[in-house]
């Protein structure tokens, strides 16, 4: 079983000019944390290819990361 370990979102802002509030974060990690999510092929929910399943907050003093795993089934 393949699985990598990735930061899934920060308190940062991203490419995009959008910044996840501290709250946010801890509310994803709370609503997935037990049964993870399931990962599709573009938007074909008949093609499983990966489960994602965040592990934590990793918190500094200036920074949030949500992290998780993700592997096959």
């Amino acid at each position: 079983m393949k699985k990598h370990l990735s930061v899934y979102s920060s308190n940062e802002i991203n490419k995009y000019g959008y910044r996840f509030s501290d709250e946010a974060l801890e509310n994803s990690l709370a609503q997935t944390w037990e049964k993870g999510t399931p990962m599709f092929i573009s938007h074909d929910f008949h093609r499983l290819i990966r489960w994602s399943k965040p592990l934590g907050l990793y918190i500094n003093s200036s920074i949030i990361k949500l992290y998780g795993i993700s592997y096959r089934r």
